[in-house]
């Protein structure tokens, strides 16, 4: 996240204070909201659509778009000028540098990464492991493209982004990241990442059913919202004590069976190919 100083932006969900003495950059007039139908305002005392933006927390997209300068890296592309948007793209310019250095005077001692990914938000010490895995699993041709940065009151941002290899899309790669910011660094992040299963109208029907058998059994309902990663290591452990023991020894059958297939599979194309010499 470059901005004119190192410290302007942090990630804080739970900061509610506005920053004082930090002067941004004003958005577009003529790009102040993202609804779908900005033609259908809903009425208010003071009518139209700037004085509904101001009464409202819309997230307002920054300045249009800046064009490339020479030698800038591929993923600014379609960045814009604002203190708090160079400071986005500072924290994702450091990982795609690989500099965990910098990452970590970004990120505030109190920092909490919410990655959904995951059951539970990562800590300080937990986080710098993260990206150091992040960034392995990188490797050197790999890099996030910022797609567009929104703000919103309070020092809140949202980025849309998604992943390149060799400046290529790669599929499935499409994120939205959503911060809110203070002097100290970050301390705070939600991350959303395209899944590659589309489960489409299935998920409707799978929420439609797990909500029947939580109004059916409300008392398990409520202990599992309160401790769902404890349901997942109780379904765990079913799976080690009942399940795997069954399921093991047939995928070592199987494998077994697949390796004589494939014996087989050898030598009658070896057959084939000494018959084809003798016609050749």
């Amino acid at each position: 996240m470059a901005s004119a100083s190192l410290q302007t932006p942090a990630l804080s969900s739970r900061l509610g204070q506005n920053i004082p003495n930090m002067s941004f950059r004003p958005t577009c007039a003529h790009h102040t909201s993202i609804a779908l139908k900005p033609e259908k305002w809903p009425q208010h005392k003071n009518k139209g659509r700037a004085a509904y933006l101001k009464r409202t927390n819309i997230w307002r997209p920054l300045c249009v778009r800046r064009p490339l300068e020479p030698g800038e890296p591929h993923f600014l592309k379609n960045s814009t000028h604002s203190p708090l948007s160079d400071a986005v793209l500072e924290f994702y310019s450091s990982i795609n540098d690989k500099d965990l250095n910098k990452l970590e005077q970004l990120i505030s001692d109190d920092c909490v990464f919410e990655d959904l990914t995951y059951f539970k938000p990562l800590e300080r010490k937990k986080i710098r492991h993260f990206f150091k895995r992040l960034t392995g699993a990188m490797g050197k041709h790999v890099s996030f493209v910022i797609d567009r940065v929104l703000e919103g009151k309070e020092l809140n941002v949202a980025v849309t982004w998604h992943l390149e290899w060799n400046n290529e899309f790669i599929p499935f790669s499409k994120g939205c990241s959503f911060y809110k910011c203070s002097k100290k660094g970050e301390q705070e992040a939600r991350v959303f990442v395209e899944s590659p299963m589309k489960p489409g109208d299935l998920a409707l029907e799978m929420l439609k059913i797990i909500i029947s058998l939580f109004d059916k059994f409300p008392k398990l309902a409520e202990s599992f919202l309160q401790k769902p990663d404890a349901m997942v290591l109780l379904l765990q452990k079913i799976y080690k004590w009942l399940i795997e023991p069954m399921i093991f020894p047939f995928l070592v059958y199987y494998t077994h069976v697949w390796r004589y297939v494939v014996r087989g599979l050898s030598y009658v194309l070896n057959m084939l190919q000494k018959i084809l010499k003798l016609f050749i």
